[in-house]
């Protein structure tokens, strides 16, 4: 039950910490802070807005749909097809909206 702390009771977990409704006293609180150290957060590495927005077009299915619209594009210009014209950007449109709303979601 190492990891169930949401489903104790107040009782319950000051009771496991071995602490009491005040608190901890000074001295205790200067003791636990030498042997376990300041309750901190990590700091971690910021990743940059930019290459959160690159990684949003390193999916598969995301090449592949980059492929298809480059190759829709090649057969619209190589056979004058307005349509295949379209549906490329039709793909690269959806591909962009893709990585907006992951970029946006990240």
């Amino acid at each position: 039950m190492a990891g169930d702390w949401h489903a104790l009771g107040a009782e319950a977990v000051l009771q496991r910490l071995d602490a009491s409704p005040l608190g901890l006293s000074s001295r205790e609180a200067r003791d636990r802070l030498a042997r376990v150290g300041p309750n901190e957060l990590v700091q971690t590495a910021r990743i940059s807005p930019f290459r959160i927005l690159l990684s949003q077009f390193v999916d598969v299915l995301v090449i592949v749909l980059i492929a298809a619209a480059l190759i829709s594009a090649a057969l619209g210009l190589s056979q004058n097809e307005t349509a295949d014209l379209y549906d490329a950007l039709l793909i690269i449109v959806i591909v962009v909206m893709n990585a907006i709303l992951g970029f946006v979601q990240e």
